[in-house]
């Protein structure tokens, strides 16, 4: 929802800080800057960089999020993360609670009556051209010329008369000028954010209040807009990304998006990830090691969703594994490629094992 006029609360147009905590990030405002610290990350924007402000309410579906649209120095609209992985480091967005919604919604009222004072009080201190003075330096000059060129001479009677005599009718004959009309501002693009729930499942249509979508126009302007629809509408989920066609007057724009697996599935990412890094195992190891009884435990499909995920190297992990037999255990060449390969040794690929072989000794 966008935040309209507040009442009942005066602009706070002064130096002491408003501060706000979500249950993942913190904002505050000095009267000079918005900070908002997220992940032990902190992003600071001059008020100036502050387009707009928006929130997300918090349902019993979804928390709530609150929405920051900053501008770049360059122009550009700072973009919304499309998938879990931007979400966890974004800076533009800071998720609530639901009993967390009304110190929320002060921050973001009081923030936006401050910001819109400060805009209007620097629209209005801007000086009138007609008060500055070379504009009365390029008046003064001009009202001379003006005296000088309208100011007769000794044979200007006969030659006006001369003049009037040899020109045409059509010639005297004046022409009004054209008063120019304003031209209407053209639509150029749209930008689309996303700020709602990620659960899977969640359908992606024209109702679906998480969806932002800001028009851009041929003067430079830009304004968030209703009315825009979903071409393609349909649910996201956790298995891969989903692209939605969104379309505002003709303009198009995509959307991409990947619901959050659930929790079983993210545990066995992150064990997936830890055995990879630390121990270098390989993909069906892994897997053996999620589902097994002694170990993770985990369903075979959020093992096979894990290992189908995790960022690994396995030609690496083969290779590291390949030193370790090398270093530890002084087996030869053709043992070690063997014991990679092996069902009951380390159940790389017999491609992996021979890039380990072949980098051995790099």
């Amino acid at each position: 929802m966008n935040l309209g006029k507040t009442e009942g609360i005066s602009p706070n147009f002064t130096n002491t800080p408003l501060t706000v905590e979500g249950y993942n990030a913190s904002a505050s405002f000095d009267g000079e800057n918005l900070t908002i610290v997220r992940g032990g990350v902190s992003r600071q924007y001059p008020w100036r960089l502050v387009s707009d402000i928006q929130i997300i309410d918090a349902t019993p579906e979804h928390e709530g999020v609150l929405v920051f649209l900053v501008w770049n120095p360059d122009g550009s609209l700072a973009s919304m993360p499309n998938n879990p992985q931007e979400a966890a480091t974004s800076p533009w967005c800071i998720f609530f609670t639901g009993d967390q919604s009304e110190s929320i919604y002060r921050f973001a009222e009081q923030l936006k009556a401050d910001l819109s004072q400060r805009k209007t009080s620097e629209q209005q201190s801007k000086k009138p051209f007609y008060k500055l003075w070379w504009f009365w330096v390029l008046a003064i000059l001009g009202l001379f010329f003006i005296i000088v060129l309208l100011t007769p001479t000794e044979d200007s009677g006969s030659s006006s008369a001369d003049s009037a005599a040899t020109s045409s009718p059509s010639a005297s004959a004046s022409t009004p000028a054209e008063t120019p009309t304003k031209k209407p501002r053209q639509l150029t693009g749209i930008d689309v954010l996303y700020a709602g729930s990620r659960a899977d499942g969640t359908q992606i249509d024209d109702q679906n209040g998480g969806i932002i979508v800001r028009a851009k126009y041929d003067d430079g302007s830009s304004e968030n807009v209703t009315g825009w629809k979903v071409q393609n509408p349909g649910a996201i989920n956790y298995n891969g990304e989903t692209v939605f066609t969104i379309e505002y007057e003709g303009q198009t724009s995509e959307l991409k998006l990947t619901a959050d697996p659930p929790t079983e599935y993210k545990n066995a990412l992150v064990q997936a990830g830890q055995y990879s890094s630390m121990m270098h195992m390989s993909k069906q190891g892994i897997y053996d090691q999620l589902v097994s009884p002694y170990g993770g435990q985990f369903p075979a499909d959020a093992a096979q969703w894990a290992v189908d995920h995790v960022q690994a190297d396995w030609n690496a992990n083969a290779l590291e594994m390949a030193k370790s037999y090398r270093d530890n255990l002084n087996l030869s060449t053709e043992a070690i490629r063997d014991q990679l390969a092996s069902p009951y040794g380390e159940k790389f690929t017999q491609d992996e094992a021979n890039y380990a072989i072949e980098h051995l000794n790099d």
